[in-house]
């Protein structure tokens, strides 16, 4: 006789970051989709998986990221 093995897997919060840019940050504000790109990178190697990082405009948050 074989006894199968349910195997239960616990889902993975996501939290939604609010995020504001610094002085220097909004300067090359051009190179925000190689920066996202890159904050993905190294988030992946910190066992982080960020989902979508959002540009918005606004007087209190500018970013809204999704990990």
């Amino acid at each position: 006789m074989r006894l199968l093995q349910q195997v239960v897997e616990e889902p993975m919060p996501t939290f939604a970051l609010s995020l504001n840019w610094t002085e220097q940050g909004i300067r090359k504000v051009k190179d925000a989709p190689k920066r996202s790109k890159a904050a993905k990178e190294l988030a992946k190697k910190l066992g982080v998986d960020i989902k979508q990082v959002y540009l918005t405009s606004g007087e209190q948050y500018q970013i809204c990221a999704c990990a």
